[in-house]
């Protein structure tokens, strides 16, 4: 499996590298470390190019290349600090450090892109203030123009368990969401739940003629859960419970009426 671990030492890439422990993860992978300095580095020509043709910035080129040089010379730290991390965390993985000076989303794209990299792993933003402004802009570029999977880490919340919840709603890419997570090697106790959600109020002559005039919404997303818990029983998970009430909405309280979700609650057993 190659991995891109994208890291700009912030707090949140930090975060990032410690849920990497808990994701599953074969102990085989190929990961490289991809640290970027949001920067631009003049060439060697750039400055004698500037005097030559009367500009008065030709005199602060300097101490731009002193800045960028800098930025650069983090980025090199960034990226071995989280290469000896990954290294004792997951001691079976090759991994290899890149920094570039460039812009962050386009250079973890395109660098995703070139090594056929199969999971990246970002932080949720930055550590600039500007990044903490923009929330997200780099991850959600990532996650939005890359066709592998994306993984944004967050500051988690401390608990033993590892809890997965995996939304399914029959298109290709919730299919590949289960067998992404039926293909990890968790540890015994992992749970995970399988939740779609078929709503009432889209009862209507587009979602019958999808589904067919003799199937309910309710009955459809029923199945379509089916489909995804088997699929898990058959890579070892063992059904715990089911629900099937609710509404299709971030809450998990159930709101009679508005819809109905249904939620397999599964656990690995080895």
């Amino acid at each position: 499996m190659r991995i891109l671990v994208a890291v700009d030492g912030s707090s949140q890439a930090d975060a990032m590298l410690s849920g990497l422990r808990r994701a599953g993860l074969p102990g085989d992978c190929e990961a490289t470390v991809l640290s970027v300095a949001d920067v631009w580095l003049p060439g060697a020509g750039s400055e004698a190019v500037a005097q030559a043709s009367g500009q008065d910035q030709a005199a602060s080129f300097p101490r731009v290349r002193q800045l960028a040089e800098q930025a650069l010379a983090d980025a090199r730290e960034f990226a071995a600090r989280a290469c000896a991390r990954l290294r004792s965390d997951f001691p079976g993985w090759r991994v290899s450090a890149e920094t570039a000076a460039d812009s962050p989303a386009w250079s973890i794209i395109t660098t995703a892109e070139r090594l056929g990299a199969e999971l990246v792993a970002v932080g949720s933003h930055g550590r600039s203030a500007l990044g903490r402004v923009l929330l997200g802009s780099v991850s959600l570029r990532v996650l939005d123009e890359l066709r592998c999977t994306v993984r944004i880490g967050r500051e988690p919340r401390q608990r033993p368990e590892i809890r997965v919840i995996v939304a399914v709603d029959g298109s290709p890419d919730s299919d590949a969401a289960v067998k992404a997570v039926c293909g990890r090697r968790w540890p015994k106790g992992t749970s995970v739940r399988v939740v779609t959600a078929a709503n009432w109020r889209l009862h209507n002559a587009p979602l019958t003629a999808m589904i067919g005039p003799h199937l309910s919404p309710e009955a459809w997303g029923e199945g379509i859960a089916k489909r995804a818990r088997s699929s898990f029983r058959s890579a070892g998970w063992k059904r715990r419970w089911l629900c099937a009430a609710g509404t299709p909405s971030t809450s998990w309280s159930p709101r009679p009426g508005r819809g109905r979700r249904i939620r397999y609650s599964l656990e690995h057993g080895g």
